[in-house]
């Protein structure tokens, strides 16, 4: 199965990865996610990973090594003024807070 594209999927905060069979692997970015142990920095990291190279970040996911590539990320980068970080981390906690609310009946 070779992969044609990967891209990230804002509405669902998830990697969508096309294959050149018809195939479609969805990853969730909030499920691959949910154990890690980050930091406020190390969170928007893996965010601009996710929406800058999605097919690196599903590498990392399904090779089991989220946790090892955020770990390697320098703690100096973590205390670098505020406006130097991308918007990519409030959009994507808007799009978490939207999920994780229990939907009204």
């Amino acid at each position: 199965m070779r992969t044609i594209f990967a891209e990230y999927n804002p509405q669902r905060n998830s990697i969508d990865i096309y294959t050149n069979v018809g195939y479609m692997l969805r990853i969730d970015c909030w499920e691959a996610e949910k154990d890690l142990k980050t930091t406020p920095g190390s969170d928007c990291a893996l965010t601009s990973l996710a929406v800058d190279e999605p097919l690196e970040y599903a590498r990392l996911y399904l090779e089991g090594n989220l946790q090892m590539w955020v770990g390697a990320i320098p703690d100096t980068l973590f205390f670098l003024p505020a406006f130097l970080f991308s918007d990519y981390c409030l959009k994507r906690r808007k799009v978490q807070s939207a999920t994780d609310r229990p939907k009204k009946s």
